[in-house]
């Protein structure tokens, strides 16, 4: 940073210097001009602008081509009218303010009070200078901050595409404990970015304060047209503490670009260790448990069936629970995963003849898919006031649990999976 400033410097003064020369080199006065001359006014005009006596060489040759002498005595006698004009106290403040030059033309009873303002308008022109230099710099600093933070936001992404991967992949052991450790290096770099992001936000602050200070006495000098000793003592101050300010940048900026590169070669590495990361194999089955207990003697048959979104039947099956007495029991199998809908049916199949029961009735808990919990209660209720669902009827008791009955051949109950948001719960 420190070697583009001054780079930057060499070159606009390189610039100007091409610029003076090209100045030089161009004819002085025109021919209109040259023809039409007045001589003792040019003098005049070139005393006013703080020509020497070695500007009228200039005419006489822009002149010569055109066939024109320069009336040289008119001509000094204008000039020197005119270095009076140049020669007041208020045009050395103007002088020296805009960075012009002073060629020593002065009469000795002048240049006392003219060299003075000149030397003040040239300070202050200085010092303007280095606060517009002080403005560049933290300029390019704002530019460091703002690489900071798209750092931040990388770091960011790769530690959440790690964790993802980390979740949804089937390494080894040895393998998931190096994820984790490339995890915690990189939320170690994060949490070092952030601090240097807080301490340059922090000195880019001071250095807007000193900014804002110095052009404030600047702007007090200018109106006075004068430098006052302790304005210029307190901006001086200021200078020392912008610099140790940005020196102290400047050694951390190094630090920085350190870090850059080790974070680079720190990520190329966990991108090679990612590549052989095996992916999670997606589960075609998924396992089905249903807890619940039968209302009435015999055994009660639970028919399962399961569709897709597109309403195709996946599977059939049967689980059986014992009568009346034995209690909850929960019983599984395995479904395919891409079951959407699931449809029960419940038949009393093993009744006695002397309780001639043809319907069945089971007292329904709750099922689990996978460990994920589905409450009874949520099952799909019919439009009707009946609380009837295609000939079964669901009738709630305590806490979740329903009553399902079915009493004829082909009557279901239906549960809607991808409506329900179930509780995830492990038994």
């Amino acid at each position: 940073m420190q070697t583009t400033f001054y780079t930057r410097r060499l070159w606009f003064t390189v610039a100007v210097c091409i610029y003076l020369v090209l100045l030089c080199a161009c004819a002085s006065m025109s021919k209109s001009e040259c023809l039409s001359a007045d001589w003792h006014r040019i003098g005049v005009q070139d005393g006013a602008r703080g020509y020497g006596s070695s500007r009228v060489n200039q005419h006489a040759k822009a002149c010569s081509k055109h066939g024109v002498i320069p009336d040289r005595a008119a001509w000094e006698n204008g000039r020197l009218q005119g270095i009076r004009i140049y020669c007041r106290a208020e045009n050395g403040f103007t002088v020296g303010r805009r960075n012009r030059g002073y060629q020593g033309v002065c009469p000795p009873e002048l240049e006392p009070a003219f060299m003075a303002a000149f030397n003040a308008g040239k300070h202050i022109y200085d010092l303007e200078s280095e606060n517009s230099d002080m403005a560049d710099r933290r300029r390019e600093n704002q530019a460091t901050i703002r690489q900071l933070r798209q750092t931040l936001r990388h770091i960011a992404q790769q530690t959440r595409d790690m964790e993802f991967a980390l979740k949804n992949s089937n390494n080894s052991q040895r393998m998931r404990k190096q994820s984790l450790r490339d995890i915690r290096q990189l939320n170690d770099y994060q949490s070092w970015y952030e601090q240097e992001l807080f301490n340059w936000d922090r000195s880019l602050r001071m250095m807007d304060g000193i900014l804002a200070a110095s052009s404030r006495v600047i702007e007090d000098m200018d109106s006075i047209r004068q430098v006052r000793a302790g304005d210029t003592e307190r901006l001086y101050r200021q200078r020392r503490r912008f610099s140790r300010l940005q020196d102290e940048l400047d050694r951390a900026l190094v630090k920085i670009r350190d870090a850059d590169r080790r974070l680079e070669t720190d990520l190329i590495a966990m991108a090679e260790r990612k590549k052989q990361a095996r992916p999670k194999p997606r589960r075609q089955t998924a396992k089905l448990s249903i807890r619940a207990d039968a209302r009435i003697p015999g055994y009660i048959e639970l028919s399962v069936s399961g569709y897709n979104a597109d309403g195709d039947e996946l599977f059939d099956d049967q689980l059986r629970w014992r009568g009346k007495g034995a209690g909850f029991v929960t019983q599984s199998l395995f479904i395919p995963a891409a079951t959407k809908t699931l449809r029960f049916t419940v038949a009393n199949k093993h009744a006695s003849q002397r309780q001639n029961q043809r319907h069945g009735s089971m007292l329904i808990d709750y099922f689990l898919i996978n460990q994920k919990r589905y409450e009874a209660e949520n099952w799909n209720q019919s439009s009707g006031a009946d609380n009837r669902h295609d000939g079964c009827e669901r009738r709630k008791l305590r806490r979740s649990q329903i009553v399902a009955t079915c009493q004829h051949e082909g009557d279901y109950l239906q549960y809607h999976l991808s409506h329900d948001a179930p509780r995830k719960r492990r038994h």
